[in-house]
C-alpha cells in the first residue's frame, strides 16, 4: 500500500469554534530547505518500517508557479527494501497542495487554512471515489521522539460515489512549527501507523 498521507481541501463548510492555528499559513507545515522528518511506522502492531522527507528545494511547474520538491525514502520491512521517490508542496492563499508530479495539475490538498475545529473539505475525487478531511480539535499524541501536548488532529475518509460505501479512514496531526508527528490510516481490517523518531527543521 503507498501511503503519502498528509491527508486532506478545495470547499468549505460552515465551522464553529475558536481559530486552533495562531501563525502564518505554514505554521503546522513549516516548509524550508533542508528540512527533514523521520517516522517509524507499519502495519500494527509491527512498527519496523522507516519513512524520511527532506525538503531538496524549489522547482518551478509548467505555469510559472514554484513549490518545494520533497524526496521520500521509505524502508518496507516485509519486503525488506527501500523505495525513493518526490512528490511536490506548495502554499497557495490558504491551501497546502501536494503534487505526484508539477506536470500534473491536480493536486491534493494537505492542509486548508483557517484550521478551527470542525472545519471540512474535500481533498480530492480519482475513480470514483471521493476523499474528505475534517478538523476534530486537539489531542496529545505520544511518539518516539516526543510527546505533544495540542496535536491537531485531522480526521479523513475515502467514500466511493454514488453509494457513499467506506474505502478508508486515516488521520494525521500536526504540532504548530514542528510538522505531522503522527498518521494512522484504516483499511480492509487493518491498520497503519507512523509515528515521528527525528525531525531537522532551518
Amino acid at each position: 500500500m503507498k501511503v503519502i498521507l498528509l491527508i486532506a481541501v478545495s470547499f468549505a463548510v460552515p465551522f464553529s469554534g475558536c481559530k486552533i492555528g495562531t501563525g502564518s499559513n505554514e505554521d503546522y507545515f513549516p516548509l524550508a530547505e533542508g528540512n527533514r522528518w523521520v517516522w517509524v511506522g507499519g502495519v500494527v502492531p509491527s512498527q519496523g518500517d522507516t519513512i524520511a522527507w527532506e525538503i531538496e528545494d524549489k522547482v518551478v511547474g509548467p505555469t510559472g508557479e514554484s513549490a518545494w520538491k520533497v524526496s521520500q525514502k521509505r524502508f518496507w520491512l516485509e519486503k525488506k527494501r527501500t523505495f525513493k521517490d518526490s512528490i511536490n508542496l506548495q502554499w497557495k492563499s490558504n491551501l497546502l497542495l501536494i503534487y505526484n508530479n508539477l506536470a500534473d495539475p491536480s493536486a491534493d490538498t494537505v492542509l486548508n487554512y483557517p484550521l478551527r475545529d470542525g472545519r471540512e473539505w474535500a481533498v480530492r475525487q480519482v475513480r470514483g471515489v471521493l476523499r474528505t478531511a475534517h478538523v476534530s480539535g486537539m489531542e496529545n499524541v505520544e511518539t518516539p521522539y516526543g510527546n505533544f501536548a495540542n496535536a491537531l488532529r485531522v480526521d479523513c475518509e475515502d467514500r466511493r460515489i454514488p453509494n457513499d460505501s467506506l474505502v478508508m479512514k486515516a488521520t494525521d496531526w500536526y504540532v504548530e512549527n514542528v510538522g505531522r508527528v503522527m498518521t494512522r490510516v484504516e483499511v480492509r481490517g487493518q491498520v497503519w501507523e507512523m509515528r515521528l523518531t527525528s525531525m531537522e527543521l532551518h
